[in-house]
């Protein structure tokens, strides 16, 4: 009888014992968790923006002047794609920051036209950037200031799209 009753004292001890373990060991637990999801968000967001980028690139190389709408310039319309994959990848692409600038040379920088034919051969750059509160999934704020951002430079040549 004695023994029984050490015994279920015993038990009692190393359930305390185990529901102390697991309180502190909890919260590191789920910081781990909840970290891995957010880089695993911020990689699919990278990952997807680099596929906006180069398709954008592809697109930016064919010859738009017959199929442009009136008052639209190649800029517009290959920016305009850049959101369009990007809301239809579940990302808000209105908050991109979507930039096409010359890569190298003296104009590096500075705007770059697709529809200027002096730009024929000439490197350019197109970058998108978001805030990361942007597309974090958690309310926190931990990143709050960062930005991700992606760029890839194309070679600019004239495609003629035959249908």
């Amino acid at each position: 009888m004695q023994r029984l009753r050490t015994s279920q004292r015993l038990e009692q001890r190393r359930a305390g014992v185990a529901a102390t373990e697991f309180a502190i060991v909890l919260p590191l637990f789920l910081t781990l968790i909840l970290g891995i999801l957010e880089i695993g968000r911020s990689l699919e967001t990278s990952t997807t923006m680099y596929s906006a980028l180069r398709e954008a690139g592809r697109l930016a190389s064919l010859d738009y002047s017959e199929v442009l709408p009136e008052g639209t310039t190649a800029n517009d319309k290959v920016t305009q794609d850049i959101r369009n994959f990007l809301t239809a990848s579940g990302l808000p692409g209105n908050d991109f920051d979507i930039t096409i600038t010359h890569a190298a040379g003296g104009s590096e920088g500075a705007t770059f036209d697709l529809m200027d034919a002096d730009n024929k051969l000439e490197l350019f750059k197109l970058s998108a950037d978001i805030e990361y509160s942007e597309i974090s999934i958690f309310p926190f704020k931990f990143m709050t200031g960062q930005t991700l951002r992606s760029s890839l430079v194309f070679r600019m040549g004239r495609v003629t799209e035959i249908y």
